[in-house]
């Protein structure tokens, strides 16, 4: 416990998180992946962040799209975000995006939002006549309708 807050990468620079501030240039479309070694920082190689990963090296509007693809397919899903909770808070100090077990993750939580979708049109479908169609309501709300 004496040795916290010693090591190098124990800060926002040593995380890569200076890139940001750094090179501000890059932070509305990004910086690209890859090439590292183009900007000094104090952390040489990747930013040790999936989050700061993805704000350098696709700027604001490709992290934005990126949050926007995620919160749409997994909508207001309370059981993809709990599953989704602790690996956005393990990705701000870690870059996770080469792990293959973050894709499944994410993979897992979609497919629980869509067979829910699935379930809750069937359902309907059932207790009525007609056909049924899922289209988003007020407030992105699932709503069923015929």
């Amino acid at each position: 416990l004496l040795q916290i807050g010693s090591e190098q990468d124990e800060s926002l620079a040593g995380r890569g998180y200076d890139r940001i501030w750094r090179f501000p240039q890059y932070l509305f479309f990004g910086a690209g992946e890859g090439a590292f070694q183009r900007f000094r920082s104090m952390y040489d190689v990747e930013i040790h962040s999936t989050l700061g990963s993805l704000i350098f090296s696709y700027g604001l509007v490709g992290a934005g799209l990126a949050l926007l693809a995620l919160v749409a397919s997994i909508g207001r899903s309370l059981a993809g975000f709990l599953y989704l909770g602790p690996v956005m808070i393990y990705g701000l100090a870690h870059n996770g995006i080469r792990q293959p077990l973050l894709w499944v993750l994410l993979a897992v939580a979609v497919s629980f939002e869509f067979s829910s979708r699935a379930v809750k049109a069937s359902y309907a479908q059932r207790q009525g006549q007609g056909s049924y169609a899922l289209s988003k309501g007020d407030h992105g709300r699932i709503q069923v309708r015929r």
